[in-house]
């Protein structure tokens, strides 16, 4: 019985760690737009085998395209700003999720302000000359609609000229179907958890 229980109040300290606290839904595309200004660029020979990315410094942003999207969002009537604008990003192409600087990214729909704050990476080749970017973050907003959210960010980046010619990227960012990628506060609840089921077993030994 207090295995029982045990086990009962881990996965219930577990879910609470984890819960999302949106009823909406955040689903949208947007381009970035350099204008004369300094363009993207990469670490390595090709994209496919890249050890590391810059976002450049792009003059600004716009809304592309806008999925089953709740908060009201209009492509080509919004735009999203990037912190810092021009991020450097280093990855293992294949290696899974990472940490990476801390990746801010802000809009404006309405009176109502969203932030959305990525720390993990993932980087996959998507074909010749082409790369995908996952990165994994928390979503708020100013009317507590989405509190702590799970978000994404997944940025496809291209070189169709191959090697030495220009580098587009597009992001689609989306609070469905989060890949999880475990905090340290989790894995540490889920520790003491584990722990606590061994001393239980220890005693009944």
């Amino acid at each position: 019985m207090k295995l029982t229980k045990l086990l009962a109040g881990t996965a219930l300290a577990l879910s609470f760690a984890s819960s999302a606290h949106a009823t909406a839904v955040v689903d949208f595309g947007f381009s970035l737009i350099y204008g004369g200004s300094t363009q993207i660029s990469y670490t390595g020979s090709n994209l496919q085998t890249s050890t590391g990315i810059d976002l450049g410094s792009p003059t600004s942003s716009i809304v592309t395209s806008v999925g089953p999207d709740t908060t009201g969002m209009v492509a080509g009537n919004t735009t999203v700003a990037l912190s810092p604008a021009n991020a450097s990003f280093t990855y293992t192409i294949g290696g899974g999720f990472g940490s990476s600087p801390t990746f801010t990214k802000t809009y404006t729909v309405g009176s109502v302000n969203y932030t959305a704050t990525f720390t993990n990476l993932e980087a996959v080749s998507a074909g010749d000359n082409a790369l995908r970017l996952t990165w994994v973050g928390l979503l708020n907003s100013t009317d507590s609609i989405f509190v702590n959210t799970p978000d994404q960010l997944i940025g496809t980046v291209n070189q169709a000229g191959g090697p030495g010619s220009t580098v587009s990227v597009s992001f689609t960012e989306t609070s469905r179907d989060v890949p999880t990628v475990p905090e340290p506060a989790t894995l540490a609840l889920l520790g003491v958890g584990l722990a606590g089921i061994g001393f239980v077993r220890r005693r009944r030994a």
